[in-house]
Parts: structure tokens; C-alpha cells; sequence
């Protein structure tokens, strides 16, 4: 963490992160055009080509180094083995996206057919929503091995689950989940799985019919799926078929980084892309946030977009989503030891305890994680036994709430 004056934030790349993270946010910088055009890196770090290559997978970014060092936003002189690893994420990710992208246009064809109202979410909508704009109708990702999905996020109301179920076995994919597990999945969690194999290319869908389960350290903010279609999403045509809206994608892009602490670049640059790719309405994009009590998970996204990206977001703007100052110094300090280099996932989790909407929250939650409900154990199909739950507290206060996350 670190302060000007009075101000305290986070820190994506610390001064004494490893030189591969540095350079990792250099490229980065340099392929989403947020420093100058043909700027080199001026430190004097060795660039360890293994390293990089090594945070850049993780971080899911490499594919997009690659269409930099292609179209000549990157100028610097990297080895041949760094090139030829980011261009071969590349051609995976593409080869995986579209044959997943075919697949995603079969379900809501499907779903469409049988008037189910449901839509898509997350890199699935990056990937083909036009972006905002006049002149620019293509999506924030034009290149769709740029941006890698690990699967199709979809959402439908809680009412719709079990035949949404039905229709995407109808096209040939299986649950993931056994029997008895997803029967607990479906008690206790707010999404499954489901797998099908096209061209020797695993396809998973993640079938939503809420943002968070019940069991999750961020559902003071979770949205039920018929909610989500009604007041994030607009109807795109089709009978059943719904978009997300510019704003509404935005704050469940904000949302989905938090509940995984945003310990993967790809994700900021999600937001870096929503937030440049138009003049934004800040005080909608404020008042959405406050009411579906996610002010503190934008907050937090934005700023660590910022300083990643040198995203443009309006001072003024962090200070109507910040919480408290106590609150906000804790948040940017467990965020800014989570993004460290080789960091546990403790302070991660602490930093989602932190991400409520006030202190009310974060010590309610905190609570029940460390003694959880009913909903925690149905949700991975288990048996809240006297002896489970009492063996639980201990086991929580060791691991920081982990478990329920």
C-alpha cells in the first residue's frame, strides 16, 4: 500500500514487485494503448522470458500480447520463445472460442424455441455485444482469440432452472456434478456446469440462476436471475433472448472480479474496456451500484483498474462508491497484499469480507462464516450434523472464512 499525502491505494504493481510483473504490466499497458505508441520500458530489468510467459498465462493476458506484437503496440524487443508462447495461447483461444461461441448461438437458439428467457454474461457477452458508441458496432473484444473464456456464462430465472437444464441436454451437454451433488447445487448454489465435447474441444456452460449462492462471502450483494434480467438486462429481438446493458455489464464485471478478489489481470481489463469504450454515465453507473449494494466491489475494481491501466475514472467518482476511511484502508490493504507476488489466498478473502456494504455486513458475514447456515452445507451436498458444525468455527478462524467462499 501506499500514500500521497492523504491518500491511500491499491497497489497493483509494488515497487518491489519481481521483474517479470513489471514488465507483465508494461506489455500490458502498451497493448490497450495506455501509454504512448511505440514507448519502451525504461527500467533496466531483465526480462525472463519463462517468468513472463509464466504470469502472463496465469493472468490470461498472453493472447492478447500476441495481437499487440502483431499490430505493433508493443515495440520492444522480446525473446522468440516469449513471442511463439503468446501466440500459441492465442491460437487456442481462439480455436476454443469459436467452436464455444457456435455452441452458445445453438443454446439460445434453443432456449429461444422453447421461450426461456435467458442471457448471456461475463466474456461470452465481450465477445459479441456491440460495444457503445456511435461507429464502432462490434464488440469490446473484436478478436475472439483475445479474450479466453473458460466457459459460456448463462442466466435464467431461479423459475426457469430445471427445464434450462432439460433444453441444454437436449443439445448434448451433460452436468459435470454427480447425481446427489447436484441435487445439493441446485438446494444451496446459484449455478452448474454442464459439459459438451465439439471438434476434440471441451465446451462447459456455467447455467446461472443467481450471481452468488447463499453460501458465498459477497451474497449480501447477490442478485436473484430474474432480477438480473429485469434490471440489468434489455431484450435483444428473439422472444427469450436478453442482453446485459452497458451499465449492468459493468457492475456484474465489477462484481465477478470481486468475488475473486480480482487476482487475474484479464479482469481489469474488462473494466478498462467498458469504461474507454464510451462516455460513460457516472452518476447511473453510481446509483446502480448502491442499490444492488455492490458500491464497494466497483470501488475497488475501478481503482485497481486505474492504476494497472491508467484507466479515466473520475476522482470524484471514487469518492461516492469508497466506503469509510477506516474500511477503505483495510480493503486497499488486504487487496494490495492479495495482489502481491506469491501471495495465499488469506488476504484475498479478507478483502471480500471488507467488500460489503457496510460495516453491519462485513460483521454478519463474517459471522457466518465462521458458523455457516444450513444453505453452506446444502450447497455442497453435505449433512449439517451437531458435530460438523460445531468442528466448523475452529476450522474457520484458522482459514480467515475461507471455506464459505
Amino acid at each position: 500500500m501506499e500514500r500521497r499525502g492523504t491518500e491511500v491505494r491499491v497497489i497493483v504493481v509494488p515497487r518491489d514487485a519481481s521483474g517479470a510483473r513489471r514488465w507483465l504490466a508494461h506489455l500490458l499497458r502498451a497493448s490497450c494503448g495506455a501509454i504512448r505508441a511505440g514507448d519502451r520500458f525504461d527500467d533496466d530489468l531483465v526480462f525472463d522470458a519463462d517468468s513472463v510467459a509464466r504470469i502472463a498465462l496465469r493472468h490470461r493476458v498472453a493472447p492478447l500480447l500476441h495481437r499487440a506484437l502483431q499490430d505493433g503496440r508493443i515495440t520492444d524487443v522480446l525473446p522468440v520463445a516469449f513471442a511463439e508462447t503468446c501466440e500459441r495461447a492465442y491460437w487456442a483461444t481462439l480455436r476454443k472460442n469459436l467452436l464455444a461461441l457456435a455452441a452458445g448461438d445453438e443454446i439460445l437458439a434453443a432456449f429461444d424455441a422453447d421461450g426461456i428467457s435467458a442471457a448471456p454474461l461475463k466474456g461470452w457477452v465481450l465477445l459479441t455485444a456491440p460495444r457503445a458508441g456511435v461507429g464502432a458496432p462490434g464488440p469490446l473484444y473484436a478478436d475472439p482469440g483475445t479474450r479466453p473464456m473458460d466457459d459460456l456464462d448463462l442466466v435464467v430465472a431461479r423459475s426457469d432452472r430445471d427445464r434450462a437444464g432439460e433444453l441444454l441436454r437436449g443439445v448434448g451437454f451433460a452436468p459435470v456434478q454427480s447425481e446427489s451433488a447436484r441435487t445439493g447445487a441446485y438446494a444451496g448454489g446459484h449455478e452448474i456446469a454442464f459439459h459438451r465435447r465439439d471438434a476434440g474441444v471441451d465446451v462447459f456452460v456455467e447455467l446461472h440462476w443467481a450471481s452468488a449462492g447463499r453460501e458465498s462471502l459477497l451474497r449480501g450483494m447477490a442478485l436473484e436471475g430474474d432480477e438480473i434480467l429485469r434490471t440489468l438486462c434489455t431484450r435483444s429481438g428473439r422472444v427469450g433472448a436478453a442482453r446485459p446493458t452497458r451499465l449492468g455489464h459493468l457492475l456484474f464485471t465489477a462484481f465477478h472480479g470481486a468475488r475473486h478478489a480480482f487476482d487475474r489481470w484479464i479482469w481489469l481489463h474488462d473494466l478498462h474496456l467498458q469504461v474507454v469504450a464510451a462516455p460513460l454515465d457516472w452518476e447511473a453507473l453510481v446509483t446502480g451500484a448502491r442499490a444492488l449494494r455492490a458500491r464497494a466491489a466497483l470501488y475497488a475494481g475501478l481503482v485497481a483498474t486505474r492504476e494497472l491501466l491508467r484507466t479515466p475514472v473520475p476522482k470524484e467518482v471514487l469518492a461516492d462508491l469508497a466506503p469509510g476511511v477506516v474500511r477503505r484502508e483495510l480493503l486497499h490493504r488486504t487487496l494490495s497484499a492479495s495482489m502481491r507476488d506469491g501471495a495465499g489466498k488469506r488476504p484475498g478473502r479478507m478483502a471480500k469480507l471488507l467488500l460489503g456494504e457496510s460495516w453491519w455486513e462485513v460483521a454478519r458475514t463474517a459471522a457466518w462464516a465462521t458458523l455457516p447456515g444450513a444453505a453452506w452445507y446444502a450447497a455442497r451436498g453435505e449433512d449439517g450434523t451437531l458435530r460438523r458444525r460445531l468442528r466448523q468455527p475452529a476450522r474457520a478462524l484458522l482459514d480467515v472464512g475461507g471455506r464459505p467462499s
